[in-house]
């Protein structure tokens, strides 16, 4: 479109214009574009074109056309306008499509982007899976050489083991035959000493039958011949347990002669009990044929007797004693010597105190055939309630019966489980015939191992 500039009389002619008036009218521009690219989506985009001539009827449109004819520059702005707008136009559907384009080229881009960083991922993935497995593959094979050659090792060792542990025993049962052989001469040395010393101040036979004193061979009055001693001292040791295990079993019958004195041990044997006594403050003293045993006992300071357990009884004034105990004393005695001995008891014991009389259990089968029959000294067995009713018989009163040393539960008979479904009923009747049956072997195979019969003086 011609500007006024290029009319016609112009002196100078046509003029450039200035820098700042082409920036101000690129600006423009620019910003007409873009409000026509935000109307281009609107519905009033078409409002914005100018009326085409001759469209209109009525005197306002007739009007309007002769004026359109009379001015050619209106009509030349128009058109000028009309050519601008399909341009601009034009600029703004190829700019959206570039941008819906460009659009889409980011979006692929970035949908390959991620599904490069995801194959990345999952190759990462595999190859440290790979790397896991081989890894792990390694460590068992690894572990196979290890275990293969450690397990020959081990056995290598386990082999070496038992030979050093069979010489070993070969060598320490060596070594117990040797120390028993010594202890077993050690006490035959003692026990011919003290026989000698005491064949020396032994009176003459007629002085001894002139003294009217008992005769040691006069049957259930000895445990155990003088000269024969020592054999019984080792058949204690080795059988009956070590000096701590019985005082540990013996130390609850203290209790039975709290806050007395003058107790008797009748059968001392190695002192246990005279050692808890001592221990717990309660005056006592022991009697015991065996010499060997008597002098073990005086050397840790007890004072035993050594002689006959009647003769000894006997020899005291009545009412001399405030409690009398013999652990495994009575089966060694016949039943006439147990009778006397159970008489002169209780006229020794003061009123009130107490007589404690323990010994095998022989209506356990186990103890009978275990502990019993093992013991060649044994004279006669003594059934609880036998032994229970001559204590009563001799005078005593509230005799009562205490079981002792019982069997471990782990070594008795195993009862059999119940069922768990209690509709088989054939199954639990069986079982519980059979339980029946355990309980009953087992309180005639395993019962207590020891019994004491305990009473008072009346």
């Amino acid at each position: 479109m011609p500007r006024p500039s290029d009319a016609p009389g112009d002196a100078a002619g046509p003029r450039e214009d200035p820098p700042d008036a082409q920036r101000a009218h690129h600006e423009a521009l620019a910003a007409l574009v873009e409000a026509l690219r935000q109307l281009a989506d609107t519905p009033f985009a078409g409002e914005f074109r100018a009326p085409e001539p001759g469209a209109r009827r009525g005197w306002r449109q007739r009007l309007s056309a002769l004026a359109w004819r009379r001015v050619p520059l209106l009509r030349q702005q128009r058109a000028f306008n009309t050519a601008l707008l399909d341009a601009l136009a034009q600029l703004v559907r190829h700019v959206d499509r570039r941008d819906r384009e460009l659009s889409g080229a980011i979006v692929k881009l970035a949908e390959d982007a991620a599904g490069a960083r995801q194959e990345l991922a999952e190759s990462e993935a595999g190859a440290r899976q790979k790397l896991a497995e081989s890894e792990a593959g390694a460590r068992q094979e690894l572990a196979r050489d290890l275990s293969g050659a450690l397990g020959g090792a081990v056995d290598e060792m386990l082999k070496r083991w038992e030979s050093m542990a069979a010489r070993e025993q070969r060598r320490q049962a060596r070594v117990d035959e040797i120390g028993d052989a010594a202890a077993a001469w050690r006490q035959v040395t003692g026990a011919l000493r003290q026989e000698l010393e005491r064949l020396r101040a032994q009176p003459s036979p007629q002085a001894a039958a002139e003294a009217g004193g008992a005769s040691a061979h006069d049957p259930g009055t000895q445990l155990a011949a003088p000269r024969d001693s020592h054999k019984y001292v080792g058949f204690e040791d080795r059988f009956r347990g070590a000096g701590v295990d019985i005082r540990a079993r013996y130390a609850d019958y203290a209790d039975q002669f709290e806050g007395a004195a003058d107790v008797l041990d009748a059968g001392c044997g190695r002192g246990e009990f005279l050692e808890i006594l001592r221990d717990r403050g309660i005056g006592a003293a022991g009697v015991d044929v065996n010499p060997q045993m008597v002098a073990e006992c005086r050397e840790r300071g007890l004072q035993v007797t050594e002689g006959d357990l009647l003769s000894h009884l006997a020899s005291l004034p009545d009412g001399a004693l405030g409690g009398l105990f013999a652990a495994q004393v009575v089966e060694h005695l016949e039943p006439a010597y147990l009778l006397r001995f159970i008489d002169t008891a209780f006229l020794k014991l003061r009123p009130g105190s107490r007589i404690v009389l323990e010994t095998i259990n022989v209506a356990s089968w186990s103890a009978f055939f275990q502990s019993y029959v093992r013991d060649i000294t044994h004279v006669r067995p003594l059934h609880p309630e036998t032994l229970a009713y001559l204590v009563g018989a001799g005078g005593f009163r509230n005799v009562a019966i205490n079981y002792r040393s019982p069997i471990p539960p782990e070594h008795l008979l195993a009862r059999a489980p119940e069922p768990a479904d209690r509709e088989d009923e054939r199954l639990a009747v069986l079982a519980a015939a059979f339980n029946r049956n355990v309980d009953e072997l087992n309180r005639l195979l395993f019962a207590d191992q020891d019994y004491a019969v305990v009473a008072e003086r009346g």
